[in-house]
C-alpha cells in the first residue's frame, strides 16, 4: 500500500512538473516580440527641447541650431512633438522653434 501511495505521488508530480515546464516554454517561446518605439522631439520650454530616444534602437544624433531653431537629425525615425516639424519628407529629422534663443538641448 505504501508502494501505491508513493508511485501515485510520484506519477502526479511528474505530470505537474511537466505540465509548467510545457506553460513555460509556450510562454517564453510564444511571447510577441517587443516592437520598437519612436523617437520623440519637443519644445519643453522657451528655450529647451527635448529628445526622447526610442527603445529597440541605436540612434545616431546630430543637432544643429540656428537661431531660434533646433535641427536634430537622425539615422532612425524621430516623431515630431510641440513646437516641432518634419524636415520635409525626411521621417530622421526634425526641426523645432523656440520662442528664445534655446539655451539647452536634452
Amino acid at each position: 500500500m505504501l508502494r501505491i501511495m508513493i508511485y501515485r505521488f510520484h506519477s502526479q508530480l511528474s505530470w505537474t512538473v511537466s505540465a509548467l515546464v510545457a506553460t513555460a516554454g509556450v510562454l517564453v517561446l510564444g511571447a510577441p516580440a517587443q516592437a520598437a518605439t519612436t523617437g520623440v522631439a519637443a519644445v519643453a520650454s522657451a528655450t529647451k527641447v527635448t529628445f526622447a530616444a526610442g527603445s529597440g534602437q541605436a540612434n545616431a544624433i546630430t543637432v544643429t541650431r540656428s537661431g531660434r531653431v533646433v535641427v536634430i537629425d537622425d539615422k532612425v525615425t524621430i516623431k515630431p512633438g510641440r513646437g516641432c516639424k518634419r524636415v520635409g519628407s525626411d521621417k530622421t529629422r526634425v526641426k523645432c522653434t523656440t520662442t528664445s534663443n534655446p539655451a539647452l538641448v536634452t
